[in-house]
């Protein structure tokens, strides 16, 4: 005779509901522990799992914004995790991908703080400190996200060498996994080399950025994440090239920004055999049957 060992399902909703009633009181939610805590005592026991809820997030996104926890120093850091935890809860199962939107967070922060944030409980005062904290945030994740980008084949020379001369208009050169071009605003280049090798060091010892619209290129052409800022005229053939431009359209492109025709085919040839030394590219792709 075959006996049904499994609970009813009314327990198992009761169950479902109260496991729901605890993650909402861990995570601090006003009034979600009505009903769950009915021995003595048992709210501090709550309250230690909340406090190691909040700590174990806040350690992961000083993990991945180790630049930005630098520059901003512990309290404010925390200060900022606390308001962007209570903003943007994770939503997915692993840590290494909650803090992907800080930086919009922190733009959103230049405007005011947020309605129904908690108070900080320092001097971050919920706006932000400078505006190019943004670009750090932006840059840190950036390149975690390089590091963990897919692995992929890089184009050689060889397979450029070997197109004839009329396929040189319509190809399609395409970017490999990992490869990013960021939009900053500011010249933060010598302050995040500064906060990436060492200590986080005083205001007085580290100036403020200046203002700076440029576009930031972000790789990994092996093993270690690599930057660069890049000059204007190979920022924007990049992005049009990541936004599905012909190697014609980038002749044509670079001929109308340096007001010379003869000049424009040399200069991106120029930029593809840097690009190709930083293995920036996927191989080509075998045309169609």
């Amino acid at each position: 005779m075959m006996v049904n060992t499994s609970p009813p399902l009314a327990t198992l909703a009761t169950l479902a509901a109260q496991q729901r009633a605890l993650q909402a009181a861990v995570r601090g939610q006003a009034g979600a522990g009505h009903g769950l805590l009915r021995e003595p005592g048992a709210d501090q026991g709550l309250a230690v799992y909340q406090d190691a809820y909040q700590a174990r997030l806040l350690a992961a996104l000083r993990d991945n914004y180790l630049v930005l926890h630098r520059a901003l120093g512990d309290e404010d850091f925390q200060a900022l995790g606390l308001a962007y935890l209570h903003a943007h809860p994770p939503r997915t199962p692993s840590l290494r991908w909650w803090g992907d939107r800080l930086g919009d967070f922190m733009a959103g922060q230049l405007a005011g703080p947020p309605e129904g944030l908690p108070a900080s409980p320092s001097s971050w005062g919920q706006v932000l400190p400078h505006a190019a904290l943004v670009d750090l945030a932006r840059m840190d994740w950036a390149l975690r996200m390089a590091f963990d980008a897919a692995d992929s084949p890089a184009l050689g020379r060889e397979a450029l060498q070997a197109l004839a001369p009329q396929d040189w208009p319509g190809l399609r050169l395409r970017l490999r996994p990992g490869v990013q071009l960021l939009n900053l605003d500011w010249a933060v280049a010598p302050a995040w080399r500064r906060l990436r090798a060492e200590e986080p060091v005083g205001e007085a010892t580290l100036a403020a950025p200046d203002p700076l619209t440029h576009v930031c290129l972000i790789w990994r052409p092996a093993l270690e994440t690599r930057w660069r800022s890049l000059p204007p005229l190979e920022g924007r053939l990049l992005q049009a090239l990541a936004a599905g431009r012909v190697f014609g359209d980038l002749c044509e492109q670079a001929a109308l920004e340096l007001g010379c025709e003869a000049a424009a085919a040399p200069a991106v040839v120029g930029l593809l055999q840097a690009w190709l030394a930083d293995q920036l590219l996927l191989p080509l792709e075998e045309p169609s049957a």
